[in-house]
């Protein structure tokens, strides 16, 4: 519906966002720095919208 509303659509392919949520959990479950990886996967994230935009 969003798509057909907004003209949105997801940035991310189905893999890359299951390896991203994986990849955040994995850091949790380990004790890791959680805000470090939500941090980089919003940079990897961006970095894939504004080149589309480029």
């Amino acid at each position: 519906m969003a798509h057909v509303r907004m003209g949105w659509r997801p940035q991310w392919n189905l893999e890359k966002a299951l390896l991203s949520i994986i990849e955040w959990n994995n850091v949790l479950s380990t004790g890791g720095d959680v805000r470090n990886c939500c941090t980089e996967q919003i940079y990897s994230y961006e970095s894939v919208v504004w080149s589309q935009k480029g």
